[in-house]
C-alpha cells in the first residue's frame, strides 16, 4: 500500500509539472500572438490640413487623442504619423474647432477647417478665444524673448526700411495695449487663465522634432512670471 501510494504521489507530481509547462507554453503563445497583432495593426496615416479656401495650414497639430503622440502640418500643409485603426486624431489650429477623426480602415485623411470662430475683431484688432489666449500669449512671448535684437528684428541689420521694427522689439507693437506694462499685464493675465495643454505640448514637441527649437514658455510656464512678474 506504501508503495502504491509513493507511485500515486509521484504520478501526480508529474501531472502538475506537465500542466505548469502546458499552461505556461499556452500563456506565451497567447502573448505572442497579441504582440503580432498590435504590431500588424500599426500604419502611417498622411494628409494635408486645409482652410475654408483650400489653403495649407501650417503649424496645425494633428495628436493621438489621449496620448502626447503627436505631428504638426509642414509648409504644404501635410503631415504623417503612426497610428492604429482604433486610434482618434485630433486636429487643431489657433482659434478654429478642434476636429477629431477615427482612423479605422483609413490610410489617407485630409482635414478642411472652416473659418475663424468666435472671439472678437475691432477697428483691425484680433482677440483669440479664451480656450487659446494662453496659447497666443506664450506665442507671443516666444518670439519677443527669441528675436529682440536689433539684428533679429526683420532679419536685418542695414537700418533700411521698416525703421519703426528696427532695435527693441515692444509689446505694443503687436497688442493694442496703450504701454509696455499693460501689454505685458495682458499677456501674463492669458497665460495664466488658459494653461497648457497636452495639445500645446504636443505641438511643441513636434516643433522641436522638425526645427530643433523649443518654446521655453510652454516646458517652463513659470518663466513668464520670473521674467516680466
Amino acid at each position: 500500500m506504501e508503495k502504491f501510494n509513493a507511485m500515486r504521489t509521484r504520478l501526480l507530481q508529474d501531472l502538475q509539472k506537465k500542466t505548469i509547462r502546458f499552461k505556461s507554453i499556452v500563456a506565451l503563445t497567447c502573448l505572442l500572438l497579441t504582440s503580432v497583432s498590435a504590431f500588424a495593426q500599426t500604419k502611417t496615416v498622411t494628409g494635408t490640413v486645409t482652410d475654408a479656401a483650400n489653403e495649407p495650414l501650417i503649424g496645425a497639430s494633428v495628436l493621438v487623442q489621449g496620448t502626447s503622440t503627436g505631428t504638426i502640418t509642414d509648409m504644404d500643409g501635410k503631415y504623417s504619423i503612426s497610428v492604429t485603426p482604433e486610434d482618434v486624431l485630433v486636429f487643431s489650429y489657433v482659434g478654429m474647432t478642434t476636429q477629431s477623426v477615427k482612423v479605422g480602415a483609413q490610410n489617407v485623411i485630409n482635414v478642411t477647417f472652416g473659418g475663424y470662430v468666435g472671439g472678437k475683431v475691432d477697428g483691425g484688432t484680433f482677440e483669440p478665444l479664451d480656450k487659446v489666449k494662453g496659447d497666443v500669449a506664450r506665442i507671443v512671448m516666444y518670439v519677443y524673448a527669441h528675436y529682440n535684437t536689433y539684428g533679429n528684428v526683420y532679419g536685418t541689420t542695414d537700418g533700411s526700411g521698416y525703421a519703426y521694427y528696427f532695435g527693441t522689439l515692444n509689446f505694443t507693437q503687436i497688442t493694442s495695449a496703450a504701454s509696455e506694462s499693460e501689454a505685458i499685464g495682458l499677456l501674463l493675465r492669458w497665460h495664466a487663465a488658459d494653461p497648457v495643454d497636452e495639445i500645446e505640448t504636443a505641438r511643441n514637441d513636434a516643433v522641436f522634432a522638425i526645427q530643433g527649437n523649443r518654446n521655453p514658455f510652454v516646458d517652463h510656464p513659470e518663466y513668464a512670471a520670473a521674467i516680466w512678474g
